[in-house]
């Protein structure tokens, strides 16, 4: 892994991650109308779907948090690894704070965003 991993590729990857979320938000300047009294809604039915059924579910609610998720046992992994080498005792609790940190920040992101995209596709269908 180390040996694909430079920065050149990071380079690469950041400007292709930048311009697909460009594309992805066009509709929002297109299909967004402002009405005084409720804000911006939707116009296009395709695009309530698409934001109902695959942006807010998968993109904004499951994939961060399985992402995260698997960030934190990756580390929870090396920490656990890191405990059988000979290393420093502050070291080691140090390891294990941060893991305990990242866990935290898991469970507080799943806690935080898992009601504010329920929410989110209960107010797109609520129109």
């Amino acid at each position: 892994m180390r040996r694909i991993s430079s920065i050149q590729l990071a380079r690469r990857l950041t400007l292709t991650a930048i311009c697909i979320w460009i594309i992805h938000c066009i509709p929002y300047a297109i299909f967004y109308q402002i009405i005084p009294l409720n804000g911006c809604i939707i116009t296009n039915t395709n695009l309530i779907h698409y934001y109902s059924y695959f942006y807010y579910p998968i993109l904004h609610g499951l994939f961060p948090i399985l992402t995260s998720c698997l960030f934190s046992l990756l580390a929870y992994r090396n920490v656990r690894h890191l405990v059988r080498r000979q290393l420093a005792v502050v070291r080691r609790r140090l390891d294990r704070q941060l893991t305990a940190m990242v866990f935290l920040r898991v469970i507080f992101f799943v806690l935080l965003l898992t009601p504010y995209t329920i929410y989110r596709i209960y107010s797109l269908n609520d129109l």
